[in-house]
């Protein structure tokens, strides 16, 4: 018996001994390769196995020595792993050890056991692991080394995603240690620990959670989901974040974020839960969380338009494989239901369309087509359905009218054939359905003053009157894509559709596809001016029975000096006419702006146009209605796009109601719009002729430096100076001024649309040409010192952040297709670094300096630290004025450490890169150059001048106040991010802010271009100067290299959308021009901070 004891006690001391090494030994094969993980996961077991089996008697139980052992081991392995560098070998064994962990949870009994006199019943392979979490690497989690948190938070991560079953003190062990590294500094952190709650979010209960006070996981992942500034972080969160109730209009939310795969990301999320089972088999599958007949209209519409309506074209591809896939599975769940054989009815696509609101969704007929482009099958099934002319529904007529416009796009000429009718066919066609259209509305009229029709038969007879209106204009749609080939047919169609114009039932919505209808029916624009001036207005007021001289004035009178309260008159002259004859007004000038939108020429002296202006003269001056009002703005803006003969009267009439105040705000900004589009169109040279400069600049000026303008004013301002300034019409130092202040300004940050259009310009600008950089720097000063009155000292890294994207804008290698520039003779070796630092200089050197605060001082100085661009080539005189004033700057200011470090290296850098035009170099000699005078007198009265006890000590921290870090906005401390960037909407965050590198930006240049024009250089002169007269020295020095400015040849979209070589007449009226301000989603490339500090808005 006693030799029994000692050889077990042998093997004890053994398996004691041996434990660290075999544990070592297992943990340095997986580290090599991951194919031996399973055989190792076993001796690992086999090892704990003889581990846990070693147990010390103790008086009131027994203790786990041999467990205590192997956890020891165990721990010391990954303390080591947690020290380790991010690498393949380090993930090798992390992976393995939750793969151990599983396979322990997974083949551990239940058993009894006895420790520290408690009686505990569970698993010890559960204990171990709520100690690994709990000891270990809740400890690793919290740790300032980044790589130790990393490892962490990834095994913790992993542990919680590999598990089927958790325990409920390891779950909530898990979860808090992953809320708080939600906030990480560090966004691999962030993804691992949203990666692990997305598997939580599926298994918490909200009312346990709320009983015990704690905050629900989808809380924390939706936002970080909104407001993470890393995209790795949000794409982790979408591919596995649930699709739930209150998750979707998350998820939905970020088809509009700001990176393509985020975007895509969505889509492909959308696509895998339309379905839900086995698609092979058919029997198996029912509808998932995302089919068409699930989701709520406003879902529907909302998928479609923001895929669609995407600028990158895989983000629409990802939207139209949704699209189809709606298409495809939108029978499943059906009811069998008898239906005309080869009807339209019977189709998928005539299914899905009836989940929509065709009159409201503007993008289904696009989407529809890149159906119809990328599944020829679907496209079929609409070919050889019957078509029943006299029969068709809502749908069934929007998809005719698809399938029309798909056919011409495509040019596919034979199927067009098929289902092509005959214009005499099809006018009969459209006759009935219009005069079924005007038996609805009449019918509607006279129900409607039934007082004792209730909402539902109301509802009904609208509903009615909705769809008759839907299949008329659907019709009169397709009707434009007829082969008017035959005479007799188009004058048919002609007529017919001239009778549609003048029916006073006609709605309002037809008015436009009539006239389109019309312009195509007719030779040309001129034409179809004489068709609508002398015949189809004349008939509406004849019908009418309006006096035409109450709805009709001579152009020639119209005062565009006068305002609203000068016109007392004329306002009281409508007002009591008001009724018919604005109904009537309304009318006309729709039936003249839908004729104008269609003129794409320009309109000589003499033409029928007169008398359309006549009418909208008249609705401009007496007309007191805004809607009307509105309308006849409109097509005076039109008719001064395309009439030269009375642009400057209109574009003086509009400046002047830009001004006025009692204007209703619609209008002041259909003013603005036309006052812009005109000065674009007709361009620099009919604007000096028109109106004089100085005048218009100061114009602009007062509008955007009122105090309260609304936001939609400021932003169409913004983008109307942008776009004169882009083409070069109107550039001034004050308008540029105003651009870069209200960029920068804080009281504009939440302001997008300002930000986004500024932003583009601004890099675009700078990107194109030095001299736009030498305009752009000039504004430096007057920006810094607007935004150090905005500021207070809590600001400095914002401030520290405008000077730096200063000097990235500035620098020569901002400048895109530098190639082609040094072709046409551009010059890229400026100064303009150079001057940026010699105006920062004269604003420390000024007498009136004290305003600015020596902590923005410090920041000004902060600029030499930065690597500056000396050019190769500059003028002697300039390199020797500006040695004499960094001379000056340490006499004037005791620098720190820090600055003075970086002053004095960019001193020794100028120094040496013009060490041979500073020799002998003496102030006297710069001081006998009269072109100097005016710079020596204002060093020789600034600096003397200044006592030695007013002289500022630059960087030193004041006694009453606390020492602040701000020499770099990417080495701040997480305490100080916290401090500047103020918190979310949803709460303070645990995790600093992150700023954007200036390098990260990649910015598009197709929008903006340069013509072949050539370019005027003149060659820097030089000659040997010994023994001639100061005079000759002074002339030789002032010849510097001359360019003449490159003429920008921008692409301001007025392009016709059927000739796409003619101009158009508008831009900012018509439908068919692309808008300057481009989405948020296309415009920023990199990440943004989302709850940007109130000083900087992000470029």
């Amino acid at each position: 018996m006693a030799q029994r004891i000692s050889q077990k006690s042998r093997n004890t001391s053994e398996v004691l001994n041996t434990l660290p090494r075999r544990v070592s030994e297992i943990i340095n094969e997986v580290q090599l390769s991951s194919s031996n993980h399973h055989k190792n996961k076993v001796a690992l077991h086999r090892v704990y196995v003889d581990a846990i089996s070693i147990r010390e008697v103790v008086k009131d139980g027994c203790v786990l020595t041999g467990m205590h052992k192997f956890k020891h081991a165990i721990y010391l392995m990954v303390i080591r792993l947690l020290d380790a560098e991010k690498g393949a070998s380090g993930d090798r064994v992390a992976k393995f050890l939750v793969e151990f962990i599983k396979y322990l949870l997974e083949e551990e009994d239940f058993h009894e056991y006895e420790q520290d006199s408690n009686k505990i019943q569970g698993s010890i392979a559960q204990t171990f692991t709520n100690q690994f979490v709990q000891q270990l690497l809740k400890k690793g989690c919290a740790a300032k080394e980044k790589n130790i948190r990393y490892r962490s938070v990834a095994l913790c991560a992993n542990i919680a995603l590999g598990l089927v079953q958790i325990h409920e003190s390891l779950y909530y062990s898990l979860r808090e240690i992953l809320f708080d590294r939600i906030n990480d500094e560090d966004w691999t952190i962030r993804e691992h620990a949203a990666i692990a709650l997305c598997t939580f979010h599926r298994v918490d209960d909200p009312e346990e959670l709320e009983a015990k006070g704690l905050t629900s996981s989808s809380d924390v992942l939706l936002d970080s989901l909104s407001n993470d500034t890393k995209q790795n972080v949000r794409l982790s969160i979408l591919k596995n974040l649930d699709i739930r109730e209150d998750t979707i209009d998350y998820i939905l939310d970020r088809t509009r974020d700001t990176v393509v795969e985020v975007r895509k990301e969505v889509y492909s999320l959308l696509e895998k839960n339309v379905l839900i089972g086995d698609e092979d088999d058919k029997d198996d599958l029912e509808m998932g969380r995302m089919h068409p007949k699930i989701l709520s209209n406003a879902h529907r519409d909302l998928i479609i338009k923001n895929g669609l309506g995407d600028r990158d074209p895989s983000v629409r591809d990802s939207a139209v494989k949704l699209l189809t896939k709606w298409v495809d599975s939108i029978t499943i769940g059906d009811v069998w239901q008898d239906r005309p054989q080869g009807s339209m009815q019977e189709t998928n696509l005539f299914k899905l369309l009836t989940l929509f609101n065709l009159r409201a969704n503007d993008t289904l007929s696009e989407a529809i087509i890149k159906v119809f482009e990328t599944n020829p099958r679907i496209c079929n099934d609409v070919l050889f359905c019957n078509t029943d002319w006299l029969s068709l529904t809502p749908e069934t007529a929007f998809l005719e009218r698809v399938y029309f416009q798909y056919c011409v796009k495509n040019k596919c000429i034979t199927q067009l054939a098929e289902v092509h009718p005959v214009v005499m066919d099809f006018a009969f066609y459209m006759q009935e359905y219009f005069n079924g259209m005007v038996d609805v509305i009449q019918r509607y009229q006279e129900e409607a003053s039934n007082t004792n029709l209730d909402d539902v038969a109301r509802a009904i007879l609208q509903a009615q009157v909705d769809d008759q209106e839907l299949i008329t204009s659907e019709v009169l749609k397709i009707a434009i894509h007829l082969d008017y080939g035959d005479e007799i047919g188009r004058r048919k169609m002609e007529q017919l559709v001239r009778d549609f114009l003048i029916h006073e039932d006609l709605p309002v919505g037809l008015i436009g596809p009539c006239v389109e209808l019309l312009r195509e029916i007719t030779v040309n624009e001129h034409e179809l001016i004489h068709i609508v001036n002398h015949i189809i207005i004349p008939t509406v007021l004849r019908n009418s029975e309006v006096d035409v001289d109450q709805v009709c004035a001579n152009f020639d009178a119209l005062d565009v000096t006068s305002f609203p309260s000068q016109r007392q008159q004329a306002r009281e002259y409508s007002a009591g006419s008001q009724g018919q004859k604005g109904k009537v007004t309304a009318r006309c000038l729709c039936i003249c702006e839908s004729m104008l939108v269609l003129v794409n020429v320009i309109i000589k002296e003499h033409s029928p146009i007169r008398n359309i202006a006549d009418l909208v003269y008249s609705a401009v001056e007496r007309e007191t209605d805004d809607e009307i009002k509105e309308m006849a703005f409109r097509c005076f803006a039109l008719i001064g796009l395309i009439y030269p003969s009375v642009a400057a009267k209109a574009l003086k009439f509009f400046l002047g109601h830009m001004a006025n105040h009692d204007m209703p705000d619609e209008l002041r900004l259909l003013a603005t719009q036309v006052s812009f589009d005109l000065l674009l169109w007709y361009g620099e040279e009919n604007m000096h002729k028109w109106c004089n400069v100085d005048h218009l600049v100061i114009h602009f000026v007062e509008a955007l430096d009122e105090e309260e303008p609304t936001d939609d004013m400021r932003v169409l301002l913004c983008e109307g100076l942008v776009k004169l300034m882009n083409a070069g019409v109107l550039v001034d130092e004050q308008i540029t001024n105003l651009l870069i202040e209200n960029y920068f300004s804080p009281e504009y940050t939440k302001n997008q649309s300002l930000k986004q259009c500024l932003s583009f310009f601004v890099h675009k600008y700078c990107a194109l040409l030095p001299d736009n950089q030498e305009r752009i720097s000039k504004t430096f000063v007057h920006a810094f010192l607007k935004l150090c009155d905005k500021l207070d000292t809590d600001g400095l890294p914002l401030i520290a952040q405008f000077v730096d994207m200063f000097l990235t804008w500035t620098h020569p290698k901002y400048i895109q297709e530098q190639d082609k520039l040094r072709k046409c003779g551009v010059n890229l070796d400026t100064c303009i670094h150079l001057n940026l630092a010699f105006r920062i200089i004269r604003e420390l050197l000024q007498e009136d300096s004290l305003r600015v605060p020596k902590e923005h001082k410090k920041i000004l100085l902060q600029v030499f630290s930065h690597k500056l661009y000396l050019p190769d080539h500059i003028d002697d005189v300039e390199v020797r004025h500006f040695k004499m004033l960094l001379d000056k700057i340490p006499s004037f200011f005791h620098l720190d450490a820090s600055s003075k470090k970086g002053f004095e290296k960019f001193q020794l850098d100028f120094a040496k890169k013009y060490e041979k035009q500073l020799e002998l170099f003496t102030e006297t000699n710069l001081r006998a150059l009269n072109k100097f005078h005016k710079e020596i007198a204002f060093l020789d009265e600034i600096v003397p001048s200044r006592p030695e006890s007013s002289s500022l000590n630059i960087g030193k921290s004041s006694k009453r106040g606390k020492k602040r870090r701000f020499a770099s906005l990417t080495s701040r401390s997480s305490s100080e991010a916290d401090d500047i960037y103020p918190h979310g909407k949803n709460g303070p965050s645990k995790r600093p802010r992150h700023t954007v590198q200036r390098n990260e930006f990649d910015w598009d240049s197709d929008s903006l271009s340069l013509s072949n024009s050539p370019f005027l250089t003149r060659d820097h002169a030089s000659k040997d100067v010994d023994g001639t007269s100061k005079e000759e020295i002074l002339d030789d020095l002032l010849i510097v290299n001359q360019n003449v400015v490159p003429t920008l040849d921008l692409d301001f979209n007025y392009t016709n959308p059927r000739n796409k070589n003619q101009p158009v007449a508008v831009s900012m009226l018509r439908s068919d021009v692309n808008p300057t301000i481009i989405p948020e989603h296309e415009l920023k490339k990199v990440d943004v901070t989302v709850s940007f500090a109130p000083g900087i808005p992000e470029p």
